[in-house]
């Protein structure tokens, strides 16, 4: 998971891989591919944050998968990211994490929690995201395992006032799936919770 900047703009990505041959990791991975047109169709339908993400959740859990990304910082689905100038104060760091960004993250979240502004930088299963999907880049990362063994990808979904998309429909863990490559348990679509 890297989320490197360059000229202001975040490149939040990541995909899962397995050194070697796994078989539990290959038939876990193509299960991905439900969660990603799943978390598609229902932005576009107008869900909330929060019930997209509780859908994705009783999607893992009939999968009989352990939810992983409620184990990141703010147990986020999707997070947002967006643009930052590239000035010297922008880029100081601890431990190598951009003051300013943290900050920004930490306001925002805190003022969505007061109920001051309805626009969590957070995508999870708070109250805090239950609101409509906000404008703006979003950086969706589904994650759950199976006895140790997990399964993610993260990339940049598009939100405007009027539609939704993925950033990039040419990416490895897409052109995977379409070529068929490992079937198995992937091969359901996750359900959405009733």
């Amino acid at each position: 998971d890297a989320a490197p900047i360059y000229d202001g703009y975040a490149v939040d990505t990541s995909l899962s891989t397995a050194f070697g041959d796994n078989e539990l990791h290959r038939r876990l991975h193509p299960a991905l591919q439900g969660f990603r047109e799943q978390i598609l169709r229902e932005v576009k339908a107008g869900l909330t944050f929060r019930q997209i993400e509780r859908n994705a959740d009783a999607a893992i859990e009939a999968l009989g998968a352990e939810n992983c990304h409620r184990k990141h910082i703010g147990e986020v689905l999707g997070h947002r990211v967006y643009r930052v100038p590239n000035r010297p104060w922008n880029r100081l760091t601890v431990r190598q994490v951009s003051v300013r960004h943290a900050a920004w993250l930490l306001w925002k979240s805190v003022a969505a929690l007061k109920g001051w502004q309805d626009d969590s930088p957070n995508w999870n299963h708070r109250r805090t995201s239950d609101h409509k999907p906000s404008p703006g880049l979003w950086a969706v990362e589904p994650h759950f395992a199976i006895d140790g063994v997990g399964v993610k990808f993260e990339e940049i979904l598009v939100i405007t006032d009027r539609d939704a998309y993925w950033l990039d429909d040419d990416v490895p863990h897409v052109r995977a799936w379409r070529s068929g490559a490992g079937h198995g348990l992937g091969g359901a679509s996750p359900q959405r919770r009733a």
